[in-house]
């Protein structure tokens, strides 16, 4: 698996690091997309930039419901209670908390006057450059993790009634994998 980063990976680097030396003044630290912050009451404050996801060729878009985010970041933000996530499950706070790991969580923009989710755009370019790298030839995203020749297998020994998992552990892929694959029934 090819480990260099994309040209919005590089982007959305670039803005972090504009961020930093603000942030950093403000008294939080830095790893990879995330800033922590404790406070005197031992709360962890979080700030994460979110890049939206690569999703594979056939993915079905549902405007307000499942969107393309590919090329765009949004602002998570977050609160860690030590005291709530020892009690319902999250244990002692580790080093550097992530987003996810947060009690109380949002995004920025939900917080702005109109109370909706927003992402933008990494690039004003993004488009431009995403349609000049498709005619070139260029995948976009994450390799595949099966060539088509075990995708088609997978999908034939599914419909033949094989358990996904099944599936899934002869090919070394997590179940959902093999599920992405498969037609969404009505």
């Amino acid at each position: 698996m090819s480990t260099q980063k994309s040209d919005l990976a590089r982007t959305l680097d670039e803005l972090q690091a504009k961020l930093r030396p603000t942030l950093k003044e403000w008294g939080f630290r830095a790893r990879g997309r995330g800033f922590n912050r404790t406070t005197s009451d031992d709360l962890t404050e979080v700030i994460q930039l979110q890049m939206g996801s690569f999703d594979p060729p056939g993915t079905t878009y549902i405007p307000g419901l499942r969107e393309n985010r590919y090329g765009m970041f949004t602002v998570n933000l977050g609160v860690f209670v030590p005291e709530v996530a020892e009690q319902y499950g999250s244990g002692a706070p580790k080093s550097f908390i992530q987003e996810y790991h947060c009690c109380v969580r949002t995004r920025l923009p939900l917080l702005g006057p109109e109370h909706r989710d927003v992402w933008w755009e990494i690039s004003a370019r993004t488009g431009e450059g995403r349609a000049r790298a498709k005619a070139r030839g260029q995948s976009l995203g994450r390799p595949f993790k099966m060539t088509p020749h075990q995708r088609r297998e997978a999908l034939a020994r599914v419909d033949q009634g094989e358990a996904v998992c099944e599936v899934a552990r002869s090919f070394n892929v997590h179940p959902s994998t093999i599920s992405r694959l498969c037609p969404s029934q009505p």
